[in-house]
């Protein structure tokens, strides 16, 4: 995910969401977290589907502004990844 589709995605629901709700919500796949470092905040979420016997690691971009937007680029791609599994 860009950070031109951060926007789009910031344009939805998702964007009514606060960084606690969306570390639950990346939790209920997996464990989350969210980093700071000199050039900003990022996040990600390690994922493993027993079923499938698959581990994601699903990572944002360096350098957000804040930890909210870093670890909402981590929500779309955690959905994706599991609907094309055919879990929903």
């Amino acid at each position: 995910m860009t950070k031109t589709d951060l926007v789009k995605t910031r344009n939805t629901s998702t964007c009514k969401m606060t960084l606690e709700q969306v570390l639950y919500e990346l939790a209920r796949y997996g464990q989350p977290y969210v980093m700071v470092s000199s050039s900003g905040w990022w996040s990600g979420v390690d994922m493993h589907v027993s079923a499938q016997g698959t581990t994601f690691k699903i990572r944002s971009d360096m350098g957000h502004k804040s930890p909210l937007d870093a670890a909402l680029q981590c929500l779309e791609p955690v959905k994706q990844a599991l609907q094309g599994m055919g879990h929903d």
